[in-house]
């Protein structure tokens, strides 16, 4: 059964009208737990403006998915996107560890395989590179392979991890391979989606 929130919901409702679109179908996560609160909400903003708002709707399968959809008035493309929730059980506004970058017409996520967005994990700060993860959808792409080290030193910690963003909006992650070079791989998306 839900809990009721103990705070007041935010108002994040966007206050423009808009010519251009793209949409994120996604789950959400507070504190590594998916959010299952009927009184969640998910949110973007661009330089704090808020450009979308969404509510979580029940599958049959029981998951709670959020169809975001995200507006901009933009020349171009290329905003960066940030994003927030509001967790109903504690009554919490919170920061996600991922942004999007805004593109006309472009979608994240499906029903079946939704995008995923999550908090930082409570007091555990710095947490957030566990979660990167790169949106599929980019019609190019390009390999890197790279020595990964620290101070000079080749990384032999299979822990690590490596990650291209643009606009803060991950592109490809890598996990190093640990072999003798020290040699890791990481693969981004970048162009026309």
């Amino acid at each position: 059964m839900p809990r009721p929130a103990r705070a007041q919901q935010p108002d994040w409702t966007p206050t423009g009208v808009y010519s251009r679109s793209m949409n994120a179908i996604a789950t959400l996560f507070f504190d590594g737990e998916e959010a299952d609160y009927p009184n969640d909400l998910l949110a973007a903003f661009v330089g704090g403006e808020p450009r979308g708002l969404a509510t979580p709707v029940q599958l049959r399968t029981g998951a709670y998915v959020y169809f975001l959809t995200i507006g901009s008035n933009a020349a171009r493309n290329g905003e960066a996107t940030t994003l927030r929730a509001y967790d109903a059980s504690t009554g919490q506004e919170r920061a996600l560890c991922e942004r999007l970058t805004f593109r006309d017409g472009s979608a994240r996520g499906t029903p079946g395989s939704p995008f995923a967005f999550h908090t930082e994990d409570g007091a555990a700060l710095g947490t957030c590179p566990l979660y990167w993860a790169a949106p599929a959808g980019f019609a190019q792409q390009m390999v890197v392979n790279a020595a990964l080290s620290f101070g000079g030193t080749a990384s032999v910690d299979a822990q690590d991890r490596v990650a291209a963003l643009v606009d803060g909006e991950v592109r490809g992650v890598g996990d190093p391979v640990v072999d003798p070079n020290g040699i890791s791989t990481t693969r981004w998306w970048s162009g026309a989606m």
